[in-house]
């Protein structure tokens, strides 16, 4: 006679994993924060290793509707490492186009006063998106809270 283990045996098995490493992440929630609203600032041309940049300058309007609380860095992160990680600064940011090629990651908030004014740059004679939008992770909940878009040529809001 042959041992058949059914799909509710295989989804048992999968909740039971699933429990288990939600229980091992103990106390790391998603902290409960506002959706990101960007505004662009302005936009000015720079040059960096001979190449020619445009350098587009926004803000997070809301930025003090963030709670410390979100910023603050554990002793040890809860999450697999990433390649945006700094041991020091626990909310990452990128930027990517309306239709979701990433334009710069990697830019770091150190604390909700930081969302003042930040910058990214695109090189001059490549393509500008009619729309951008901004991701906050979290590195300590995996938590991530995506923007409105805007638009880096106009400053118009959607």
């Amino acid at each position: 006679m042959r041992n058949v283990i059914g799909p509710t045996a295989i989804l048992a098995v999968l909740l039971l994993a699933a429990s288990a490493y939600s229980q091992e992440l103990g106390s790391a929630k998603q902290v409960a924060a506002p959706l990101p609203k960007i505004a662009l600032m302005g936009a000015e041309p720079f040059t960096r290793s001979g190449k020619k940049y445009h350098r587009l300058v926004m803000t997070v309007t809301n930025w003090d509707k963030y709670s410390a609380s979100m910023f603050e860095v554990g002793p040890t992160p809860l999450l697999p490492p990433n390649p945006c990680a700094n041991p020091k600064v626990r909310i990452t940011a990128a930027i990517y186009g309306e239709n979701g090629t990433l334009i710069t990651k990697c830019m770091h908030f150190s604390s909700a006063s930081a969302m003042q004014s930040f910058s990214f740059a695109i090189e001059k004679g490549a393509t500008v998106p009619k729309f951008v939008y901004l991701v906050l992770t979290d590195g300590k909940t995996g938590g991530a809270y995506r923007s409105n878009l805007v638009s880096p040529w106009t400053g118009l809001a959607k």
